[in-house]
């Protein structure tokens, strides 16, 4: 398993590879301070 880090408080876009197509990922809460991970499947 892989995980790519996002930095909800700059909005950044997490883009994960997903059978075989490029997937972007909005942040669901651009305003919290926390960080997310994306899963790599």
């Amino acid at each position: 398993m892989f995980f790519i880090p996002v930095d909800v408080r700059n909005h950044e876009i997490a883009a994960a590879f997903k059978d075989g197509m490029l997937t972007l990922t909005l942040p669901k809460k651009p305003m919290e301070r926390t960080s997310q991970a994306i899963q790599l499947n």
